[in-house]
């Protein structure tokens, strides 16, 4: 008896062993979708052991296969959830997956977190964009960082750019364990960091001193690239030994920068000697992108035809851009339907092609027809096809895409920010200002729905929106904020405009030519006729300009000076469109001199 139990149990271990080592083979091979299978196979006659659940959930992962890692989450047992290697893989699960609240909640419930478990906790907050919630981790841990926690670390403040993470990535550096001060890694990522900060100095010091690999390089060049130090990035690719595929990108993006004839006659040169693949034709067609020169994009396409490479996906981006520059749309239809596994990207591509070129419809038609799932830029896009469309089936469509829409995608400010545009555009006021007031905003949301009451003619709520904003002002939300100030064209619309524009004059970073016209036009709507010809002598003159200030000066009943500003823009030879010949011909039907209406009339345009 006891030897038949014996003999049982090895049995039961062989097969345990053994069907580890099968999934733990097949991960390595990265057959992801048999590891599934076979674990599948192996549940319907066994319990699996913590191992080969372990190894199953590492597929998920790969997979992206979240129903799934969820599902077996769900059937742990109560010692299965606290193994640190299970709950480690779910920490990787739900922070892959967008679910922070879950991978936090299996991590606060671990009895037994290590290091690992710490550092994948940090990046999982790092690349779910919650940054700070990984440095504030990181003072909290109980145990000695590694190599890779600073790595981690440097990554995440590279992303931040408030002054606090700044000052503690640089302190982070200036205190590394000296058994760290060495590490190739771990100085690629410092070094990364001090570079998008524009700590241009202390990189530079910190390059001088390291052991350099082809990644430094790498590093270097594309901080040089960020911080707009092209001649930089193209002197210090010449030092490189070897240059690997990365610093070749970034010599090239350099190039495209500068743009000069000279740079790109050494380019071209260059890339007559370069073996010709898919990575060298990518690359040339990458700067004639940026030189926004689509006929030499397609000269290279029809150079590959001609030795049979096949484009691949980035490529075939910049083909299909530089069909719809030069409104190729035939072409871009037929290349389009020729790809054989189109992505998400490529049909980005498409989508925002056809729209931008008034193809709405078409672009309508193509995301209905779509194969794969859409991501966040694909839906992006519909919803602003159906701004366009603007009609009550593409808006029916629209809010059935958003209620289905993955939950991962659900607090998308990408995604929200154009569901947002399409609501203001269709009216729907409410339920934007429902969407608006759960989300988590950026400055592009307020500027969507500033401009979105302003179309709904409630200048009113644009400038109670506009006061909320406090230092996140940019361009747009001015120009929008002093447009709602002169619809309003009363004494709190001025007031109110006034105090903005004062404290632009103590900081005038932001105080742009348009900005200045769109205070000039409030200044003209409002009638506050002294502030804005005290701002229109200090303007460069333009047609613009002088519109605002005859459409004031005929709303005030003072034809004289319209005239006036048209007998100046003759004289300076500044253009004179229609909309000026308009407020020239208002200003006449109120001049009751004969004679200079004659005379002003002849001159007329037929």
């Amino acid at each position: 008896m006891f030897l038949r139990f014996t003999i049982r149990c090895r049995c039961f271990y062989s097969t345990l062993i053994d069907i580890n080592n099968q999934l733990k083979q097949l991960n390595m091979n990265k057959q992801y979708k048999k590891v599934i299978d076979l674990f599948d196979n192996y549940i319907q006659k066994n319990n699996p052991s913590d191992l080969v659940i372990n190894q199953t959930l590492k597929a998920c992962i790969e997979l992206g296969d979240i129903k799934r890692g969820s599902s077996i989450y769900q059937r742990l047992s109560s010692q299965s959830k606290q193994n640190h290697f299970i709950q480690t893989n779910l920490i990787r699960l739900f922070m892959k997956s967008g679910d922070i609240d879950k991978a936090k909640e299996i991590f606060n419930k671990s009895q037994n977190k290590t290091l690992f478990m710490y550092n994948t906790m940090i990046n999982g907050l790092s690349n779910n964009n919650h940054g700070k919630e990984a440095i504030n981790l990181f003072r909290e841990m109980s145990i000695a960082p590694n190599e890779h926690t600073y790595t981690i670390l440097f990554k995440t403040c590279s992303q931040l750019n408030d002054s606090q993470s700044i000052e503690f990535g640089k302190d982070l550096f200036e205190k590394l364990p000296s058994q760290y001060q060495k590490h190739p890694i771990i100085l690629n990522s410092a070094l990364h960091m001090l570079m998008q900060h524009g700590n241009i100095k202390l990189g530079e010091k910190l390059f001088s001193t390291m052991n350099k690999d082809t990644t430094s390089y790498g590093v270097m060049m594309s901080g040089y690239l960020k911080n707009k130090q092209i001649e930089k990035t193209i002197d210090l690719f010449f030092q490189i030994n070897k240059p690997n595929d990365i610093n070749l990108i970034l010599f090239f993006n350099a190039c495209a920068e500068l743009g000069n004839e000279k740079v790109v006659h050494s380019i071209l040169n260059m890339f007559s000697k370069l073996n010709r693949n898919e990575m060298t034709y990518g690359l040339m067609m990458n700067m004639y992108n940026k030189r926004n020169e689509p006929d030499e994009t397609l000269n290279l396409y029809e150079e590959m035809k001609r030795e049979k490479i096949q484009p691949n996906e980035q490529i075939s981006i910049f083909i299909l851009n530089a069909f719809f520059q030069l409104n190729y749309f035939i072409k871009a239809e037929e290349f389009f339907n020729q790809i054989p596994n189109k992505s998400s990207m490529i049909y980005d591509v498409v989508l925002n092609g056809l729209a931008n070129h008034n193809r709405v419809e078409q672009a309508f038609d193509l995301f209905q027809q779509m194969s794969i799932p859409p991501n966040e830029y694909t839906l992006s896009i519909l919803f602003k096809i159906c701004s366009q469309l603007n009609n009550t089936k593409s808006l029916q469509f629209a809010k059935k895409i958003l209620n289905a829409v993955p939950e991962k995608y659900q607090s998308n400010t990408i995604i929200l920010n154009s569901t947002l545009h399409m609501l203001m555009q269709y009216g729907d006021i409410l339920l934007a200002e429902k969407i608006f007031s759960q989300m988590n905003k950026d400055t592009i949301s307020y500027g969507v729905m500033m401009s979105g009451y302003l179309k709904n003619n409630r200048p009113e709520e644009v400038i109670d929106i506009f006061m909320k904003l406090n230092n996140q002002m940019d361009e747009i939300n001015l120009l929008i904020f002093f447009s709602a100030c002169a619809e309003l064209g009363n004494e709190k619309g001025l007031k109110l405009g006034k105090l903005i524009y004062s404290k632009l004059l103590s900081n005038r970073k932001l105080l742009s030519e348009k900005v200045i016209h769109s205070v000039l036009n409030m200044f003209s709507k409002c009638s506050d006729i002294e502030n804005a010809e005290k701002l229109f002598e200090k303007l460069n003159k333009n047609t613009i300009n002088y519109g605002c200030m005859m459409a004031m000066y005929n709303n005030q009943n003072e034809p004289d000076k319209t005239l006036n500003l048209y007998e100046e823009m003759k004289r300076d030879k500044i253009e004179i469109d229609n909309l000026i010949w308009m407020l020239i011909l208002n200003a006449l039907a109120e001049l009751t001199d004969l004679s200079t209406c004659e005379l002003i009339s002849s001159e007329l345009p037929e």
